[in-house]
């Protein structure tokens, strides 16, 4: 890899570590997380306003009429703050995508801005596993909560490393491993190259159990069967079986050395025998959703069908439990007390059309990448919710990858200081036509 290349990526680290380490803290009163993704989400808009507006992706309008729906629900007036906020953080994946195919609509060489495209995604998700060394090292401390052992009745902390909490490095950390794991299922991945994605797979892999958190380890397994046995040829898929036998390996030695890994996998607590069932499993989302739906129920004809908004559902659910507010922790059922019966079927067509437009790439690398990333973020949504903002950008870049990535022609590349270069031959599944057969690489 060349000098330029290299020092663009410790930029890229440095700025990327420092933002989201600091983000937690405040400035002139505004969260510096606001700050920063303000100003990011105000350069895509003002870089894609002077343009024409191409055709856009059904999945694109409806994620702008899910994200503007926030703005139609019983409590937006009395949280109008709180609710705009919801509006903006939701909007990540249709804005991205929009900016992503409407600048390379515009650019004279388009296969240029594909590498470039390509180029960040590489340096995104490696910036993620490589940001976790020098928590593991015990050089630096988060600043942000963790998973604590004393409900364990053990001494110890999950990792969270620059990430505000331990969920948001547990899911976060399990998509940018699934893009290591990707690349190392290339044939043409060998010598000096290999090793160091290896290396980089390894890390990410301890990166993710140290979490002790079930949404990362669920994403990834689930992620994990789409990057080596969804498609391609049966030769391939033995292959691919080796880099499952190393993960159920190091599963079987957590199992065997670490009794929390064993306790947090289990649900199992040192008060557990003293709540109910209903309050144990899951961490107590069961009785989570439970009394989100009973309130949304309660809350008459108008809340059933526009919904209460998040910030009144929180409330409510403070109210009738006498304990702090919290959402649902499912993105579909906080769909539905949020936004109601028409926001529901807006959010389950906005994953639909998210589908069949993924299902109508072409099929390269980059489709199978986006696959996986897409049900990663339905199990997401189905255990936690939320809009996770490094996820649904990952998301929104494979996506787009995965539908123009037959324009990049070039080598893989990862960003070592290393001089690193190897010809990617045609990627290809079992029935791919000749006019499918293309060259396609994770990064150039």
């Amino acid at each position: 890899m060349s000098l330029s290349n290299f020092a663009r990526f410790a930029l890229f680290f440095s700025i990327f570590f420092v933002l989201i380490y600091f983000e937690g803290d405040s400035f002139s009163g505004i969260k510096i997380s606001l700050l920063w993704k303000g100003v990011v989400f105000s350069i895509l808009i003002f870089l894609i306003l002077p343009f024409q507006f191409y055709k856009i992706p059904v999945f694109i309008l409806i994620g702008y009429i899910v994200s503007i729906k926030h703005l139609l629900t019983v409590g937006w007036f009395d949280y109008f703050s709180e609710t705009v906020l919801l509006m903006v953080n939701s909007i990540t994946v249709p804005l991205v995508y929009t900016y992503l195919t409407t600048a390379a609509k515009v650019k004279h060489n388009s296969a240029i801005f594909y590498k470039k495209v390509e180029r960040f995604l590489a340096f995104f998700s490696i910036s993620i596993v490589l940001s976790n060394v020098p928590f593991l090292m015990g050089a630096l401390e988060s600043r942000h909560a963790t998973f604590d052992f004393a409900s364990f009745g053990l001494e110890g902390q999950g990792l969270s490393g620059i990430f505000q909490g331990s969920h948001a490095a547990s899911s976060t950390i399990a998509v940018a491993a699934l893009y290591i794991t990707m690349f190392l299922t290339l044939p043409a991945v060998r010598g000096k190259l290999r090793f160091i994605a290896v290396g980089l797979f390894l890390l990410a892999g301890f990166a993710l159990y140290k979490t002790y958190v079930r949404t990362g380890y669920l994403m990834f397994v689930v992620g994990l069967y789409f990057v080596l046995f969804y498609g391609g040829r049966f030769s391939e898929k033995l292959k691919n079986l080796s880099l499952a036998l190393v993960v159920v390996l190091g599963m079987f030695l957590a199992v065997k050395s670490d009794e929390a890994f064993v306790m947090r996998i289990l649900d199992q607590r040192k008060w557990g025998q003293e709540k109910g069932a209903e309050e144990n499993i899951g961490s107590g989302r069961f009785r989570i959703w439970q009394v989100h739906i009973e309130d949304w129920l309660a809350s008459g004809s108008v809340g059933i069908v526009i919904g209460n908004g998040q910030p009144l559902s929180k409330e409510l659910y403070a109210r009738h439990t006498g304990g702090r507010p919290l959402f649902s922790h499912n993105g579909y059922i906080e769909a539905l007390v949020s936004n109601g019966i028409i926001g529901f079927a807006l959010f389950i067509s906005y994953l639909y059309c998210m589908w069949k437009y993924i299902s109508a790439s072409p099929n390269t690398l980059y489709k199978r990448l986006a696959t996986c990333m897409f049900f990663m973020y339905l199990i997401f949504m189905l255990v936690q919710g939320g809009n996770p903002f490094f996820i649904e950008v990952i998301l929104a870049v494979s996506i787009f990858l995965s539908r123009w990535s037959r324009l990049s022609i070039g080598s893989i590349w990862i960003p070592v200081p290393y001089s690193i270069g190897c010809s990617l031959g045609d990627f290809q599944q079992t029935g791919v036509s000749s006019h499918d057969r293309m060259s396609s690489s994770l990064s150039r």
